[in-house]
């Protein structure tokens, strides 16, 4: 049956695409989804700056915050 495709009838089989690696040493040689990984690492790292950049200016300005409201809520006009 080679070089036939799957038409459907024979449900219990699933054929590998023609291009997917059949061992561990074939898979250090494939470069498919390298586009994907390069755009999840490059996503991860955005994310880990901005939250960073959040903590390093949220803290501060909360506090900033935290003691104007202390200020506006003082009994002492």
């Amino acid at each position: 049956m080679e070089g036939s495709h799957n038409t459907g009838s024979d449900r219990g089989t699933t054929e590998r695409p023609a291009h997917a690696p059949t061992t561990a040493w074939q898979l250090l040689g494939d470069t498919s989804g390298v586009v994907y990984v390069e755009y999840i690492v490059l996503v991860l790292m955005v994310g880990i700056f901005v939250a960073l950049a959040i903590i390093a200016v949220g803290v501060p300005l909360l506090e900033s915050f935290r003691m104007t409201q202390s200020f506006l809520g003082a009994p002492i006009p």
